[in-house]
């Protein structure tokens, strides 16, 4: 099975840079993918348009999301979908023509949502779809139950392949992994709040990526042509440094990332990309031998898209 990487170096995104010609919009469907949303939005995570998506009323109207599109009244009266999700997928698909006016005119979407419950499950993998029909890249992070949650893991499970049929990358983010992102120590909100922000770090570097000017640019064209197939296993890690090594420091700490050493996941990439940022004091040297490293680890195929910009 195909598998891609994303791997970025403590980047940022700021709407000063965007590229007006490109849009983006991050979706959130059902209870998690709203969280996150609103969790991007508090972190001051500006530059692409929000929407958040369910079926459940009350929950919708506690979200400050933007923008927001209720769906699946007929079946479910404005409640959840205790946890059905053939009956979110039959919801959604009801109201697909509404959902594509949604995506008029969108370049890139970014979609968030839990596996484990109904409405994430159920309806991600239909936006997805129809995300793609629209001519849209689609990137998908999406939360997976703890392992011992049996059932719901398992559909889970059947969830996700559906999505992968669609999406062009998709990142399993596995509630197993939160102890280690957050350490030993860490709260279960301090857990969640990390894999948040892990999710806001992805969707940042792409829109870096996209929007942002550099000394190394990455063309939208190539981008999507390097992602332009049926998602596989996806990865996403970073790695932060300082000071004169900070690139050596930022890449050892990647090679740990928590992230990138999920259970029976390889780390062979059919597509790899990366994105350096760093002072102005950044060494061409440095970021050759720190993508040639990337490189080596992850076995790259023909398919790297590679980026380097000055903070």
């Amino acid at each position: 099975m195909s598998q891609e990487n994303f791997l970025d170096q403590d980047t940022s995104f700021s709407p000063a840079n965007e590229n007006t010609g490109i849009r983006a919009k991050i979706i959130g469907i059902g209870g998690a993918g709203m969280s996150l949303v609103d969790g991007l939005r508090f972190d001051d995570f500006q530059g692409v348009d929000h929407l958040v998506m369910d079926v459940d009323g009350r929950a919708l109207s506690d979200s400050i999301a933007s923008e927001k599109l209720a769906f699946g009244r007929r079946h479910t009266r404005g409640m959840g979908t205790g946890g059905e999700f053939v009956l979110a997928r039959k919801a959604i698909e009801e109201e697909k023509d509404l959902v594509r006016q949604k995506l008029e005119g969108i370049d890139v979407v970014f979609l968030l949502a839990g596996l484990g419950g109904g409405t994430g499950g159920g309806a991600v993998p239909v936006v997805a779809r129809l995300a793609r029909d629209a001519g849209a890249l689609v990137f998908a992070f999406t939360p997976l139950p703890f392992s011992w949650e049996k059932g719901r893991h398992a559909q889970a499970e059947e969830c996700l392949a559906e999505l992968r049929k669609h999406a062009n990358a998709v990142v399993p983010l596995p509630n197993d992994s939160l102890i280690q992102m957050g350490g030993p120590d860490a709260t279960a909100l301090e857990c969640f709040a990390e894999a948040g922000r892990n999710v806001g770090k992805g969707i940042s570097a792409i829109c870096s990526l996209i929007f942002r000017r550099g000394m190394i640019d990455v063309d939208f064209a190539h981008l999507k042509k390097a992602f332009n197939r049926r998602a596989g296993r996806t990865l996403f890690g970073y790695g932060e440094g300082e000071g004169p090594d900070a690139i050596r420091h930022a890449l050892r700490e990647l090679m740990v990332c928590p992230m990138l050493h999920l259970p029976d996941v390889s780390k062979a990439a059919d597509a790899l990309l990366i994105l350096i940022t760093g002072g102005t004091g950044m060494s061409m040297k440095a970021l050759q031998q720190a993508s040639t490293e990337i490189r080596a680890e992850f076995k790259a195929g023909q398919h790297v898209v590679f980026g380097a910009h000055v903070d």
